[in-house]
């Protein structure tokens, strides 16, 4: 990528740029963000002082929306550390059939998975109510991965 500082147009097109004797444009390495914030680029290049032009990044502040969005992939995350989806399916399975052939039929093995799933099911249940209660802070967390916030 080139770039005209005297008419702030980026070409993309080496030929075109050359016939103009361009600088070339670079980017700056993207920054390391902690959870909450986002690295954002500038639209436009600084000159460097050595006559170079580069693309530099600043680090912000997530969105309310891109927090939440956080929020509930860290939750997804540990749900599924815990209890992965095709556990989950089996899970689910599992219980419709119990349901089915009725508490008073079950066997004890039967009962006993029962109250193994019970208690899979209640962590996930602690993690979406942290996951919620997060969501209704305000301000929102930018820590939100912290452990302390969640069971």
């Amino acid at each position: 990528m080139l770039y005209d500082p005297e008419t702030q147009t980026l070409y993309r097109n080496q030929s075109e740029a050359k016939k103009l004797s361009l600088p070339k444009v670079s980017t700056a390495p993207r920054p390391d963000v902690d959870a909450g914030q986002v690295a954002v680029r500038d639209d436009m290049p600084t000159e460097q002082g050595d006559g170079s032009w580069r693309f530099e990044w600043a680090v912000e502040r997530m969105s309310d929306a891109q927090i939440i969005k956080g929020i509930k992939a860290e939750a997804h995350r540990r749900i599924t550390a815990i209890v992965p989806e095709w556990k989950q399916r089996n899970l689910l399975a599992q219980a419709s059939l119990l349901a089915e052939k009725g508490r008073a039929n079950w066997t004890t093995a039967e009962t006993a998975a029962w109250e193994a799933g019970e208690a899979v099911w209640a962590q996930v249940e602690a993690i979406r109510a942290a996951s919620n209660a997060l969501e209704e802070m305000s301000p929102l967390p930018t820590d939100f991965t912290d452990d302390n916030y969640w069971p």
